[in-house]
């Protein structure tokens, strides 16, 4: 049941921010309705998960292990998005390839600093689980994202945070690959 709804409303997320982000409008408008968008369907999905208390902690680990990072990587990735459309210089080829570099540069740096917790995602790992992945759990919460997202606290877990970044992360990866090209594109017209 607390499943299909998580999927219900993730997939709505995913069909509303596809349809503002083809809008025939700049990158900085379209990046800007994308995090309202995202930021709706976060609140929507706060509320539920506070109405609802989880049957057992293999629920609420799954909550805050894939469901939240996926609705607050969006979040942070369009906010990547915006920042990037209000600062890449367009001032020509050199500069604006100096600033794509930098942003590779913070995803690599993310990467290094968080890497214990990106590696043990990828692994598949669950043996911290239980420590960073329920609210009970003994790990420092991540306090700039949960001051944003959950000034509560009531739904939030100590490693939460950092996994809507490595999502966050994922997806601005691929956008600053495409956006490279068109920039590179542009300037050999």
């Amino acid at each position: 049941m607390i499943n299909e709804q998580f999927k219900e409303l993730y997939s709505g997320l995913l069909h509303d921010v596809q349809q503002l982000w083809e809008q025939p409008r700049g990158e900085e408008f379209r990046a800007e309705a994308c995090i309202r968008c995202s930021m709706r369907y976060w609140e929507r999905l706060k509320d539920f998960v506070a109405a609802h208390p989880f049957d057992n902690k293999l629920e609420e680990i799954h909550l805050f292990r894939e469901v939240k990072p996926r609705f607050i990587g969006r979040v942070e990735f369009y906010t990547l998005v915006f920042e990037a459309s209000l600062f890449c210089p367009a001032s020509g080829l050199p500069d604006a390839e100096e600033f794509w570099e930098k942003e590779y540069e913070k995803i690599d740096r993310f990467r290094k600093e968080q890497d214990s917790i990106v590696l043990y995602m990828q692994s598949g790992a669950t043996h911290w689980d239980d420590e960073y992945l329920l609210r009970s759990g003994q790990g420092e919460l991540e306090p700039a994202l949960n001051r944003i997202y959950d000034p509560q606290g009531v739904v939030s877990a100590p490693m939460d945070g950092p996994l809507a970044m490595i999502i966050a992360y994922e997806l601005y990866e691929e956008y600053l690959n495409k956006r490279k090209d068109q920039t590179q594109s542009a300037y050999d017209q």
